[in-house]
């Protein structure tokens, strides 16, 4: 569940996003098998969609823009929204955690773009290994 505002001004209502629903797992990681989301090593790739054709791409890993590896339960993540009421926006550097962990982002620490793009380089090579196994 997605809080109004959270992805974009635009977004007035809770969405309601699952890897399960059908639009996610037809712009997932694997639409012929019905794969929308994976996990490798630390990172998570997930396609996630509601009942009204939001959909939104999302890679969530255990260290932060700067390479710090976040509290247990703690997750960061970067995405963006393919279609739907915020289409087009980037989400980066977005705190998840699981219920009863807190997760808040670190003061000064601020996101580098060309960081983010190594790490995207990073998580493609572990996908590529992992699929290799």
């Amino acid at each position: 569940m997605v809080a109004p505002g959270e992805l974009c001004p635009a977004q007035t209502t809770t969405l309601t996003l699952s890897s399960s629903d059908p639009l996610a797992i037809s712009n997932g990681v694997d639409p012929t098998d019905g794969i929308s989301s994976v996990s490798v090593g630390e990172s998570v790739m997930l396609s996630l969609a509601d009942n009204v054709a939001n959909l939104e791409w999302v890679v969530m890993s255990d260290q932060d823009a700067n390479g710090d590896e976040l509290p247990a339960g703690t997750l960061y993540a970067t995405g963006f929204s393919a279609a739907g009421v915020c289409d087009g926006t980037l989400i980066y550097d977005k705190p998840f955690a699981q219920k009863g962990v807190r997760a808040k982002p670190r003061p000064g620490k601020h996101h580098r773009r060309r960081y983010l793009t190594e790490q995207m380089r990073e998580f493609e090579e572990r996908v590529e290994n992992g699929q290799r196994r």
